[in-house]
């Protein structure tokens, strides 16, 4: 168990590198992660709902962007 939740946060890491998330995003994510609502986020990180959900169309921006750029890279190798 501990060798998982360790292999966990070493890709939630990369996957924030990765990305460019920035340091709320990034604690955004985790929350989200671990099943948290929007609601539940914002309410812990003091927060409103649409800041949350501010930043986790970011997020989704910034994943699908990188997605689109690494398949652009293999398509022309």
């Amino acid at each position: 168990l501990e060798n998982r939740t360790e292999r966990l946060e070493a890709e939630f890491s990369i996957d924030c590198q990765k990305y460019g998330l920035t340091q709320r995003e990034a604690v955004v994510l985790s929350r989200l992660r671990h099943g948290h609502t929007y609601e539940e986020t914002a309410k812990s990180l003091n927060l409103s709902i649409n800041t949350i959900k501010t930043h986790a169309k970011n997020i989704h921006s910034k994943q699908q962007a990188f997605e689109q750029t690494r398949s652009k890279i293999w398509i022309s190798a």
